[in-house]
């Protein structure tokens, strides 16, 4: 629809121009309202630069001359012209014309002749002339007086429609083709020619016959021109090979830059391909309109140079459009590309199965395409030239050359002005400057080339030094690798060693707590029960410690340690933990002491207790004689926290290895129980998970120092509720709390423990029996304790879980266990249960249940 409001426009305007009137070209009417606004836009844009061109050319231009003939009479003077000052002298006025009829040569306007202007096309005369038929034949006829005594002259006949004969006194000078009365007799041709004029006749009598059945259009539209014969011969010889030089240079370019576009690897780069489709296409035109096939092929059909003009016309407008989107993707709409060479395809099919008289219709619109196309890629590279992108400037100049020449010939063939035909400058301007965009493109690729060669060598030479670093590095992570090794198999050692000590320290109180329970069971007097419930007490203390110290190293190796960093008050906790020793140290008659004001640390109390106890517990261990000094300071914004003590004091071959695993230091002396050689590798993970700095300084046999460093407190700390909530002695009373085990004596054990703190007790040793005792109870329990593992494959989260689901909310739960496998102890964390590991004191379990109530 779009392309016949074009049609419509075009006709409109040429309609216009063919009557030389202003006034019916600003009042082109604006009956393409249907076209989209920006469409709209360009047609008014056009319009104008139409009005202004036509306006400038009307006010440059020679006033008007009324050619209307009183009779039929048509003769060019030329006697008083020099020939050197008008080289070419043009054969544009008034001539005789006979429609339908071949005069006789000998004479010419004959009287039944009408007037003509020329050149024209006899089917669209200027106004007043009527306008004939667009296919018949007709004569034209003039007389011509030349100049005396001068050169020879010749006569240019540039190409006309469609077939003629040429007769000057009578005689035949020129064929073009064959000028017929009948379509069947008529053979068209396309030729330039140049007639010798006869020498030594001044008066010459020009007659033409010209048919034109094999085509829209009829009549000698262009101007023919007399000058000097040499001059032609010369200016023709120089179009000659300007035509052939073009035409072998923008094909060699076309194919040469088509290989270049395929690429190495079929990797085509399609700014290339399109390129040498842009210009391969118009190689087509210029081939057609300058009749190169006539150098090779003298009697070549007019139909085939005809084809390659409209070829060239209908290919190279959509191959340019691409070559502009590929060179500019975000200035050029590809819809429109593909848009155009769809019409570009039909056309070309059109053109080579149709007629001559058929397809020569499509050229007008085509030419109106041309034009709006012309203006959407100028405002396309006018937008890139905006941007600064490359290439853009060189294309900028090839459109403006393009648009001026293009211009030039519209204007000649709409015969608004007569000039020269610049139609080599816009065959010029296309061919260099798209060599010289593909040409320089090829050169940066070239330089790019040679940069990413540079930055390969760069590469290689980066590559070999970064293999030559990694080669170091991996001899480094061997040499690391071996130290791993050393180390696995020293802790694999030491926890032989470990495995070793365990047995005897673990088989110690367990022999120990069964020769008490022996006693106990012999015992007659509540005094001898009360000194071995002392001493049952106190073997299972120990035996509690040893499993806490594996239990804590296991924690903290699975990073399930839970800190809660807070202002800690130093003096009251370390008084504390020395009232805990008092008696161990009156017992081995060594002096404990606390010396220091009071401070504030950034800490967890509970785990920065556990740091000062190890310490303490190693110093009274390792000390016979003398003292033990606990000493608090402050040092700029930390706090300083120090263990003294006069004991064996450690080597300096063993002072960077005790706080490894396993390790315990060899003694001549006797000290009692040495344990595992857990606490102080429990004392480095807790400092290091709490951001405090340990070190140690030792004199073998003078004693040793451990000190701590945190940061000091600018908050004063919150009072904790703890000890309070143990203290309680009716916390607990009267809450129905539920025990699952599926250990008969633990039980037990837990039902006679939680009965003496007042508490009820419902307990079961499976799921099945929760799930029973839960479903029958009048009650529901107000806290859970409850063991992980049952013999069933039901863990103690399944009984947590059912609970919830079976009362519609969460109660309080207690997990007892003595799984303390990394695994668990992740599993445990992430559920969020509190957790306990067997075995393990009443008061923890006290405690744990008192938080758990107050939460």
């Amino acid at each position: 629809m779009k392309i016949g409001i074009l049609i419509d426009f075009f006709s409109e305007l040429k309609y216009a121009i063919n009557k030389k009137s202003s006034l019916s070209i600003m009042m082109l009417s604006f009956n393409n309202y249907r076209l989209t606004y920006k469409c709209l836009f360009i047609n008014i844009i056009l319009k104008s630069l139409f009005i202004c061109t036509w306006l400038s050319f009307n006010i440059l231009a020679e006033p008007v001359v009324d050619k209307t003939l009183t009779k039929p009479d048509s003769i060019f003077h030329f006697e008083d012209q020099n020939s050197k000052t008008h080289k070419r002298i043009s054969l544009s006025g008034e001539w005789c014309f006979n429609w339908s009829e071949f005069i006789s040569p000998e004479k010419s306007c004959p009287a039944n002749s009408q007037a003509i202007t020329l050149p024209s096309k006899w089917n669209n005369l200027p106004s007043p002339q009527t306008s004939y038929p667009r296919q018949g034949y007709a004569s034209y006829s003039t007389t011509i007086i030349l100049p005396k005594n001068t050169a020879p002259f010749g006569l240019y006949v540039p190409v006309f429609y469609r077939a003629g004969e040429f007769f000057i006194n009578g005689r035949s000078v020129l064929k073009v083709g064959h000028a017929s009365q009948y379509k069947e007799t008529e053979i068209p041709r396309d030729k330039r020619s140049i007639i010798a004029l006869p020498q030594g006749e001044q008066t010459l009598n020009l007659v033409i016959h010209v048919s034109s059945f094999h085509h829209i259009d009829g009549g000698l539209n262009n101007p023919l021109e007399i000058a000097p014969l040499a001059q032609l011969e010369n200016e023709e010889r120089i179009r000659s090979f300007t035509s052939i030089f073009l035409v072998g240079s923008s094909l060699s370019f076309a194919t040469y830059f088509f290989f270049i576009g395929l690429g190495p690897a079929r990797r085509k780069d399609f700014i290339y391909l399109v390129g040498a489709a842009a210009i391969f296409t118009y190689t087509l035109r210029i081939i057609g309109i300058e009749q190169i096939w006539l150098f090779m092929l003298p009697t070549m059909p007019a139909v085939w140079t005809l084809r390659f003009e409209y070829y060239g016309l209908v290919l190279a407008l959509p191959a340019f459009l691409y070559f502009l989107h590929y060179l500019f993707p975000n200035n050029v709409n590809k819809q429109l590309c593909r848009g155009l060479l769809l019409l570009g395809l039909i056309s070309f099919v059109c053109i080579s199965v149709f007629p001559t008289e058929i397809y020569a219709w499509i050229r007008d619109p085509w030419v109106g395409m041309y034009i709006l196309t012309m203006a959407y890629c100028f405002y396309c590279i006018l937008q890139a030239i905006k941007q600064k992108q490359t290439d853009s400037y060189i294309v900028g100049f090839i459109a403006l050359a393009v648009i001026l020449t293009t211009s030039n010939d519209l204007f000649l063939w709409f015969n608004i002005f007569s000039g020269g035909n610049l139609i080599n400058l816009t065959y010029l301007s296309l061919l260099l400057g798209n060599a010289s965009i593909l040409t320089t493109r090829m050169i940066r690729s070239a330089n790019r080339e040679v940069q990413l060669s540079n930055q390969i060598r760069q590469l290689n030479t980066g590559l070999q030094k970064t293999v030559e670093q990694r080669t170091e590095q991996l001899a480094h992570k061997v040499q690391e690798l071996d130290k791993q090794r050393h180390i696995a198999e020293h802790a694999n050692s030491a926890k032989s060693k470990f495995l070793a000590i365990a047995s005897h320290d673990l088989r110690q109180p367990l022999h120990a707590l069964g020769l008490f329970i022996g006693s106990l069971k012999f015992s007659h007097s509540d005094q001898e029960k009360v000194e071995l419930q002392d001493k049952l007490e106190t073997t299972h203390g120990s035996l509690t410690e040893l499993f806490d110290g594996l239990l804590d190293i296991s924690k903290i190796d699975a990073a399930t340690i839970e800190t809660e960093i807070q202002a800690v008050a130093v003096t009251p906790l370390l008084q504390k933990i020395l009232q805990e020793f008092e008696v161990t140290a009156a017992k081995k008659g060594i002096q404990l002491r606390l010396h220091g004001k009071e401070q504030y640390v950034m800490s967890d109390p509970l785990w920065l207790e556990r740091i000062v106890r190890n310490l303490l517990s190693n110093a009274l261990r390792y000390t016979h004689q003398g003292g033990v000094l606990l000493a608090l300071r402050r040092s700029k914004n930390m706090v300083i926290i120090q263990v003294w003590d006069t004991g064996i004091g450690i080597p300096n071959a063993q002072q960077s290895h005790i706080f490894e695993e396993f390790t315990q230091l060899k003694c001549s002396q006797p000290t009692g129980r040495l344990g595992l050689g857990l606490g102080l590798s429990i004392v480095q993970k807790l400092s290091v998970l709490l951001g405090h700095q340990i070190t140690v300084r030792s004199t073998l046999g003078k004693g040793s120092v451990f000190t701590i460093e945190a940061q000091i407190a600018q908050t004063l700390p919150q009072p904790s509720a703890s000890s309070q909530l143990f203290q309680d002695p009716n916390s607990l009373k009267g809450k129905l709390i539920l025990v699952a085990d599926d250990d008969k004596q633990i039980l037990n054990a837990m039902r006679l423990m939680l009965q003496k703190w007042g508490c009820e007790t419902l307990c079961a040793k499976s799921l099945t029996e929760v799930k029973a005792i839960i479903e029958c109870a009048e009650k529901l329990p107000d806290m859970l304790i409850t063991d992980y593992q049952f013999n069933d494959l039901h863990t103690g989260l399944d009984i947590i879980q059912y609970i919830k689901e079976y009362i519609s909310q969460s109660i309080p739960a207690l997990m007892v266990t003595g799984d303390t496998s990394q695994e668990k102890v992740k599993l445990f964390k992430d559920s969020g249960i509190r957790v306990l590991h067997k075995p393990v004191q009443q008061a923890k379990i006290r405690l744990m249940l008192n938080h758990m109530l107050k939460e």
